[in-house]
């Protein structure tokens, strides 16, 4: 992952972090037998697609679901109801879950 680890109040997140994740939770997916996730806004651009509360949820929808074929324990996150236009994406919501889609098979 590029920036890894991402630090608190330092690390700008930034359209990257999200399309990475997004590779290795539909990587995560297939190995365990679902379909690839989509995406809002499936290209990220940078300097013309601003992060979006709806891009995080999106990746812990598609994650959650390999934790629950797998019968594991969902991961836990920050902010855990994400706001649309309220919620700002921090360095947290993305850390947690390159934590938790790198621990699944």
């Amino acid at each position: 992952f590029t920036d890894n680890p991402l630090v608190a109040q330092s690390t700008v997140v930034k359209g990257v972090h999200i399309v990475e994740l997004r590779t290795a939770v539909n990587a995560a997916r297939t190995r365990n037998g679902l379909a690839a996730a989509t995406w809002t806004d499936p290209t990220l651009t940078a300097g013309s697609t601003t992060l979006k509360a709806v891009h995080i949820a999106e990746l812990r929808t598609a994650l959650n679901a390999v934790y629950t074929k797998l019968g594991r324990t969902l991961p836990t996150y920050t902010d855990p109801t994400l706001v649309p236009g309220q919620t700002v994406c921090k360095t947290a919501h993305v850390q947690e879950l390159r934590t938790a889609v790198t621990a699944l098979p």
